[in-house]
């Protein structure tokens, strides 16, 4: 989960660890492509807008390392 709201990371992590997940969780851009390398992960819940950093630029360098799922989360309309 790259999400930077502490709400959305509670909620998330409330509906998915129940259900066998393990979910790790930050907060920043930088992190996500650190934590994608260094995890064998099923899915990767991607915020829009992040602190320090673009999460449509997260995606494309995650996808240049990695095929994972990416299931990009906004409140953006």
């Amino acid at each position: 989960v790259v999400e930077d709201q502490p709400r959305s990371q509670r909620l998330l992590r409330l509906n998915l660890e129940p259900l066998g997940y393990r979910v790790i969780v930050t907060d920043r851009a930088s992190e996500a492509t650190a934590v994608v390398e260094n995890n064998d992960l099923d899915l990767v819940l991607l915020d829009i807008k992040l602190p320090d950093g673009d999460g449509f630029e997260v995606c494309e360098r995650i996808r240049e390392m990695s095929s994972v799922p990416i299931i990009i989360l906004s409140a953006s309309v």
